[in-house]
């Protein structure tokens, strides 16, 4: 019964797939023209040529493909890549010749979208291109499986297979190329057996980089077809030789491979390498009957490699990690490769000191800095332990740029104070193989500039890297004069930029005065109000005010009133006040350890119910007052507006009025004061007895004022006699 339970259900499978074919057989694409090609591969599955087929762009499949030559030659006439496989795919060539006189790369990947699987079988990939640095595989990513493969790379200075990052595996495939027929940089390359590399000029067959894993796991025959003798294989990391194989020369002679100047290479310079079987080497002793010798291992430090602890088995001749010979190293080769622990490198804090061995962190200074870039073991440039650290603290808010200069091949980056995250990098953006950054950093943020060789293990003695910035920069100088009407702003930056702290031990000022009434003073430094001597009284502005003197309802004029400074009190910096100096002509202040203020214009105003008194600084020596825009104070001590263009000089300060809600200028012409152009606008008055009682003008960014009679009731403008402003009483006269 049951044997007639199963037999019935294959017919009815079978019978379904002979009815519906197209569900239950995957569809085979049938192509003959690079368009049908570019399609199928769109489409992913099953594709097969029937006919040969030239193509000029390059194919990047999406979805798993299966992509059987039939026989035929496909012709890549681009001189850029063919194959791009980037996504998380499983895709199979086979069947058929890949040829190109002109592409760079004939099948590549990368894992911008994941990791892809890509077979190889029975293909024919030849290159007769002779522009240099040609690949016919470039494994960035995923896993290349290659079996009954013949590649043929006869281009200078070119590879079979370059691979950084990808596992590469090979078995009964035949190699020729005239530069390394593998170069290997950071991946992994298994040799599985029957594999033949032939290299036409003197270079090594296999070159394993600083990160590389090269295995070795069965037969493999390595021959240099030129009339010189070289290193066959030769890695900077990890070859591995299975239990089982040895080499040997060409003439069956054993070979040793040895460590010599950060290599692994096979002793002596060869035609020919061989991987063969060892007929004499003995099977693995049973558990527990091992005779072991014990290797202890060394920890790492800082600077300093570790050596790993192992065990070896004089009888089996293999390796083990412990005593009974239960996990063993799967490496015929491992006395070579015990010494692995690379030094752990700095582990600098945020305050610059090694939380293992607790020395401080090396710094860079602004300007040219000598260094010694040690070798870094690591191939990889993406974590602060891949580089050569130097604490650096931003002196201020700018752009620090960070340069190397010598005749190596350097990379730099920049990480933030924990190192976590790399900030910018940089390999090739300086002058020839140097580097150079940029990057907006902020005053008082610890940085750690990385700088290493580009190539791992490689020590740079005597290098130069230099550090610059925009940020301000803190300066001391002997002596300054300001004379009246200088343009701050261009002096400034003549001693010390426009930006940054300026410090004058002689600092000397001075003004000249062509009336003893009211005029503008705007000045770069603090000042004490006794510095004057005598020579003039300084007032500070408190507030604008509308008047009515003849209550018709009409503003017969504006008021400025100011206050006298007294002993004791300051002039600041960048801030607007009025000086009515005793006699005329030149005056000179003399000051020690001046700090000179930033080139700012500062403004302070007041306001009515309806305007804005705005009241700005100037430091331009060719300062223009529009006609009819601004008041500025006349030589008769009143503020007036000009009917035409006037000139203002440096370190003075002018009034604009502006309407309240839009903030926009209002021509003081719109206005009625009973005033026309050039007459006397705006009166000084100074008011020392009601100045305990009076608030000060306010910056820009403060709120207006408030004004109410005794009654509470909120008023335009003050009146004479008692007025409420800002909560305080104020007599107005």
């Amino acid at each position: 019964m049951k044997r007639l339970k199963l037999t019935l259900s294959l017919i009815i499978a079978v019978t379904m797939m002979a009815m519906c074919p197209q569900t239950m057989l995957a569809d085979v694409v049938e192509v003959s023209t690079a368009d049908e090609l570019s399609a199928a591969i769109d489409q992913g599955g099953s594709i097969k040529f029937t006919a040969d087929i030239s193509i000029s762009d390059y194919l990047e499949p999406e979805k798993d493909v299966d992509l059987d030559l039939n026989g035929h030659t496909l012709t890549l006439t681009s001189n850029d890549n063919c194959f791009m496989f980037r996504c998380a795919t499983t895709n199979t060539l086979k069947n058929g010749t890949i040829t190109s006189a002109s592409c760079k790369n004939f099948i590549c990947s990368n894992n911008t979208l994941g990791e892809p699987i890509v077979n190889l079988e029975n293909l024919t990939l030849t290159s007769t291109s002779t522009a240099g640095w040609i690949k016919l595989i470039y494994a960035f990513a995923g896993t290349f499986n290659i079996n009954n493969c013949t590649f043929s790379n006869t281009s200078d200075y070119s590879y079979c297979i370059y691979s950084t990052y990808a596992t590469v595996n090979i078995s009964n495939s035949d190699f020729t190329c005239s530069y390394e027929v593998f170069g290997i940089e950071n991946g992994t390359l298994n040799l599985l057996g029957g594999v033949k590399v032939t290299t036409t000029q003197p270079y090594e067959c296999i070159y394993g980089g600083s990160l590389s894993i090269i295995n070795i796991k069965g037969t493999c025959d390595m021959v240099c077809g030129s009339a010189l003798t070289v290193y066959m294989i030769k890695s900077r990391n990890v070859l591995s030789l299975a239990y089982g194989y040895k080499f040997v020369d060409g003439d069956g002679n054993d070979v040793n491979i040895i460590k010599e100047d950060d290599y692994l290479r096979n002793e002596g310079s060869l035609k020919e390498l061989k991987v063969v079987v060892d007929e004499d080497e003995v099977d693995a002793c049973a558990q527990g009957n091992h005779t072991m010798e014990h290797t202890e291992g060394v920890a790492a430090t800082c600077t300093t490699a570790g050596t790993s602890e192992y065990y070896y088995c004089a009888t089996c001749k293999r390796y083990y990690t412990d005593a009974e010979g239960v996990t063993l190293y799967e490496n015929k080769l491992w006395p070579l490769f015990y010494k692995t622990i690379a030094a752990l490198g700095h582990d600098y804090n945020t305050s610059g000191v090694c939380t293992r061995c607790g020395k401080s962190a090396p710094s860079l200074v602004e300007g040219d800095n000598t260094v010694t870039l040690a070798a870094i073991s690591s191939s990889v440039r993406t974590s602060a332990s891949d580089f050569n650290l130097y604490r650096f603290v931003a002196p201020g808010d700018g752009t620090l740029t960070v340069s190397s200069s010598g005749s190596e091949d350097t990379y730099g980056a920049l990480f933030n104070a924990d190192k976590s995250t790399m900030l910018t990098y940089s390999d090739d953006d300086g002058d020839g193989g140097n580097f150079q950054f940029s990057y907006d950093v902020t005053k008082g943020t610890v940085y750690y500039i990385g700088a290493r060789a580009y190539y791992a293990d490689t020590e740079l003695t005597g290098y130069t890297i230099t550090v610059s910035g925009t940020w301000p920069k803190d300066v001391t100088v002997d002596a300054f004069t300001l004379n009246d009407g200088d343009d701050y702003k261009a002096k400034r930056e003549s001693i010390g930029g426009s930006s940054g702290s300026i410090t004058v031990t002689d600092f000397t000022y001075s003004r000249t005065f062509a009336n003893t009434t009211y005029n503008a003073l705007y000045v770069p430094f603090t000042m004490q109000y006794s510095d004057w001597s005598g020579k003039a009284d300084v007032y500070k502005l408190l507030n604008i005010f509308e008047n009515d003197n003849d209550d018709n309802g009409t503003i017969d004029e504006w008021v400025l009133k100011v206050v006298k400074l007294k002993d004791g009190e300051s002039i600041k910096a960048n801030t607007p006040y009025v000086i009515k100096p005793k006699a005329t002509g030149v005056m000179t202040i003399s000051l020690s350890n001046v700090a000179l203020a930033s080139a700012e214009e500062n403004s302070v105003w007041c306001a009515s119910t309806d305007y804005k008194f705005t009241i700005t600084g100037n430091y331009n020596a060719a300062k223009t007052i529009a006609a009819d825009s601004y008041f500025f104070i006349s030589g008769d001590g009143y503020l007036q507006y000009a009917a035409s263009d006037a000139a203002l000089k440096s370190q003075r300060w002018y009034m604009g009025i502006h309407d309240k809600e839009t903030d926009d200028l209002v021509a003081p012409s719109t206005f009625n004061p009973g005033v026309s152009a050039g007459a006397k606008a705006v009166r000084i008055v100074c008011d020392e007895d009601d100045a305990t009682g009076i608030e000060e003008m306010q910056s820009v960014k403060s709120a207006m004022q408030n004004w109410y009679n005794l009654n509470g009731q909120r008023i335009s403008a003050p009146l004479k006699g008692i007025n409420i402003i800002n909560g305080k009483k104020v007599l107005v006269k």
